[in-house]
């Protein structure tokens, strides 16, 4: 659950708040809708109830998570396997 949140926001809003963000996010042509997913995410979880401080810092962490961290994996793989010489 988001911190912050209202007592009736559960999972089940949380996901449906992430699709319907998401979708309508995509649906301004930017690359990987870095700026109108951010909006509609937080836009859908004011409309939750959840306070705009706690808003920002979960839709923040969760680009953060879903941008950042699959290529740090993929660059210690990368290093591992030069290392091995695999790659």
């Amino acid at each position: 659950m988001v911190p912050g949140a209202s007592p009736g926001v559960g999972l089940t809003t949380i996901v449906t708040v992430f699709v319907v963000g998401s979708a309508i996010g995509s649906a301004i042509p930017v690359p990987a809708g870095v700026g109108s997913t951010e909006a509609s995410l937080i836009a859908a979880l004011l409309a939750t109830g959840i306070p705009a401080a706690h808003a920002l810092r979960a839709v923040l962490l969760f680009r953060v998570v879903a941008f950042w961290v699959p290529p740090a994996f993929g660059i210690a793989a990368a290093r591992l396997l030069r290392r091995r010489g695999a790659l």
